[in-house]
C-alpha cells in the first residue's frame, strides 16, 4: 500500500501524511524494488528511534544498564517488532514522537534554544509521519503548564518557535488537503 504510494510521489495522500512514502521511495531508490527496500525505511527509522531513546534514557538517569534493559524490553514487544519492520506510518511517527520528547527535556533541562528548535523539527517528522502525532502538542503544553519548575518557559520563545517549526514542516500535508477539499481531515 504506502509503496505503491511511493510510486507516485506526493505533498500528502489520503489517509496518512507523506513521510512513510517518501522514506520508502528512498530506500527503494538506494536497494531496488524489493522486500529490502520497501522494509529498509522502516528499519532505518526504528533504527533511528532505538538510538534516541537511549540517548534519552542516558540524558534523564544516566545509566547504561537502564538504557540496555530498556531497549531490550521494547525490542521484545511484538507491537514494535511489526513496526520495525513493516512500513507503516508508525516508524516514523515513532522517531519523530521519541525525538521531540528527547528535545523538549533538552531544551528545559539546558534552558538552550537550539534544543527547543530541535524538538519542533522532531514533532514535525512526528506529523509528517502519522496525523495522531498532533497530539504531543497538548502533552507538551501540559507538561510545561503543570510543572512549576517548567512554567517558565510559557514566557519564553522556546516553545512557541518549535510549535512554529513543527507547523511549517507540516504544511505540504496542510497544502494537500486545501488542494483536496480537506479530505484527508474529514476522514481522519
Amino acid at each position: 500500500y504506502y509503496w505503491q504510494w511511493s510510486l507516485q510521489p506526493d505533498w500528502s495522500y489520503f489517509d496518512h501524511p507523506p513521510l512513510v512514502a517518501w522514506s520508502i521511495g528512498l530506500t527503494t531508490t538506494v536497494f531496488g524494488q524489493t522486500g529490502l527496500g520497501i522494509k529498509a525505511a522502516a528499519v532505518a527509522w526504528s533504527l533511528g528511534w532505538n538510538l534516541l531513546w537511549a540517548r534519552l534514557i542516558l540524558d534523564l538517569f544516566a545509566s547504561r544498564t537502564l538504557a540496555f534493559w530498556s531497549l531490550l524490553a521494547i525490542n521484545l514487544t511484538v507491537v514494535y517488532e511489526a513496526l520495525g519492520t513493516g512500513p507503516t506510518p508508525d516508524a516514523p511517527l515513532l522517531f519523530g514522537w521519541v525525538g521531540a520528547l528527547w528535545g523538549v527535556w533538552r531544551a528545559t533541562a539546558s534552558g538552550r534554544l537550539p534544543w527547543w528548535l530541535a524538538a519542533g523539527g522532531f514533532a514535525g517528522l512526528a506529523m509528517l509521519g502519522k496525523c495522531s502525532a498532533v497530539l504531543l502538542l497538548p502533552v507538551v503544553l501540559l507538561f510545561l503548564a503543570l510543572s512549576p519548575a517548567q512554567r517558565h518557559w510559557l514566557r519564553r520563545p522556546g516553545p512557541y518557535l518549535a510549535l512554529l517549526v513543527a507547523a511549517l514542516m507540516f504544511t505540504p500535508v496542510l497544502w494537500w488537503n486545501a488542494q483536496h477539499e480537506w479530505a484527508s481531515f474529514a476522514f481522519q
